[in-house]
């Protein structure tokens, strides 16, 4: 459930915001380097200005946003308790200044990772229904923020109801996400709305809703060239394919998906594609292909350091 929740900045941290999905970790230097070379401008003088025109310094709510891409870059890479000390620094800054806005975003960035980073599904819960009581009583001017967040909240709100209610409250939630969306939506929002709903029918072996969200999304994301998002409708296809048997096409996108990540380098995305590969080759009875597949994601998984992961794979392999 990442969440693509930008504030309004300077083109470096625009730059470095940009880079969170494909390159974690540059997008980590950039901001440090952003960080470690500007001092806080005076937060008396104007601190809602996002306007570095002087290198040397950094504004309040420049300042807020770094921390914030650094927070979402680390919980990328796994680095749970560096994550949350930028989140804090982000809210420390946010708070002192009194930038309202601003602590909205910092407020959606921690039910991420409460949520992705934690797995504490009723503490990013009880966080996420916070946040959208405040939105609803926002009639901002700068409209298309607020409508922005709202709608990255409603669809996270949504991807957690789905693992704690039954699909009346499910369904209702993703209806709450699609109103936020609006009249004119974002095709990119619409695209990955379309991912979560598809991933949520696929949870519930409602295999031809899923199939229609998904491939849906499959194709507009094709059409426009969102790398990240046909990866991910990529991924959960493979998925929908291989529970229904059909493991031709299940490994046609299950390699689709094993090519982005591979050209990014997405260890995490990389993995996940590898023990898909290797489960769909040993259900068709091509153990030797499976295996190379299977130990790929075990050097991988090493890398990443994850344990249960690791155990899950020789358990496979053993097999």
């Amino acid at each position: 459930a990442t969440v693509s929740a930008k504030l309004n900045s300077t083109p470096i941290l625009a730059e470095a915001d940009a880079l969170l999905q494909t390159s974690p970790e540059q997008a980590l230097q950039v901001t440090e380097r952003y960080l470690m070379q500007r001092r806080l401008s005076d937060s008396t003088n104007r601190p809602h200005s996002n306007n570095d025109a002087d290198r040397s310094i950094r504004t309040p709510l420049n300042t807020v946003h770094a921390h914030l891409i650094a927070a979402k870059a680390r919980g990328a890479l796994g680095h749970r308790e560096a994550s949350w000390e930028a989140l804090k620094k982000a809210k420390s800054v946010a708070q002192s200044n009194e930038l309202t806005r601003a602590s909205l975003e910092v407020t959606l960035a921690e039910t991420s990772l409460l949520y992705s980073l934690d797995n504490n599904s009723d503490a990013a819960q009880a966080l996420i229904q916070a946040l959208l009581a405040e939105l609803s009583l926002l009639d901002d001017i700068q409209s298309s923020r607020i409508e922005r967040l709202r709608f990255e909240a409603s669809l996270l709100n949504a991807i957690i109801v789905t693992t704690q209610e039954d699909e009346q409250q499910s369904i209702a939630q993703f209806n709450a996400a699609l109103k936020a969306l609006g009249e004119t939506p974002d095709l990119k929002h619409k695209v990955r709305y379309q991912i979560a709903l598809g991933n949520y029918f696929l949870s519930i072996n409602s295999y031809e809703r899923a199939l229609s969200e998904l491939l849906s999304a499959y194709w507009q994301a094709s059409e426009n060239d969102f790398a990240v998002q046909i990866a991910s409708a990529n991924i959960s296809l493979t998925k929908l394919y291989q529970q229904q048997g059909v493991l031709d096409k299940a490994l046609q996108h299950a390699n689709q998906a094993a090519e982005f990540y591979e050209h990014y380098d997405l260890k995490r995305g990389l993995s996940e594609t590898q023990t898909l590969l290797a489960a769909i080759y040993s259900q068709q009875g091509r153990y030797n292909f499976a295996l190379v597949h299977y130990f790929n994601a075990l050097e991988l998984e090493t890398m990443l350091s994850r344990t249960v992961n690791i155990a899950d794979i020789n358990v496979a392999i053993a097999n």
